[in-house]
């Protein structure tokens, strides 16, 4: 059974502008709900909270940006199908996910099985960001040219989910 969620109004504009901040200090200074629990029907920025980049998209693909006034499409509605989470960039309409070879990508249109994550709070902070794969779930991580994803089954990295 597929739970309710809404699309986002497509006329809404973020809290926290990513225009009027000097640095990206005082932006990050400026949130109050960071590190919130990732729930359906919230909208969040996504945040590497190892280097402080944000999940972007860039061009349409999958990008992770140290500069927050360039993070582009960072804006991900969270949705819930079938028990698992979903992740929905607001302004292109496209569902964080991966392809059959696990590349990374936001042009699905529609929440399913290669859009699907689960997350899991890490001992210190932050969360895991959980894919299935077969029979296991396997950690979201950044990719060795720290600007991608990529998984692990161990000692990925832990994401910080700000509402937005």
């Amino acid at each position: 059974m597929q739970s309710h969620w809404r699309f986002p109004p497509t006329h809404t504009s973020p809290r926290f502008p990513m225009t009027n901040h000097e640095n990206n200090e005082e932006f990050w200074d400026s949130l109050s709900d960071r590190d919130a629990v990732p729930c359906s029907g919230d909208t969040f920025m996504i945040i590497d909270r190892r280097d402080s980049r944000v999940l972007t998209l860039v061009d349409g693909k999958i990008h992770l940006e140290a500069d927050i006034s360039q993070a582009g499409n960072c804006y991900w509605v969270c949705v819930e199908t079938n028990g698992w989470l979903g992740f929905y960039e607001q302004e292109l309409g496209r569902y964080l996910g991966h392809d059959f070879w696990w590349n990374f990508t936001a042009d699905a249109l529609r929440h399913e099985q290669y859009q699907y994550f689960e997350t899991r709070r890490h001992p210190d902070g932050g969360y895991l960001l959980l894919a299935p794969c077969l029979a296991k779930l396997l950690q979201v991580t950044v990719a060795r040219d720290g600007k991608t994803l990529t998984t692990t089954e161990s000692g990925g990295v832990t994401w910080e989910f700000i509402k937005v």
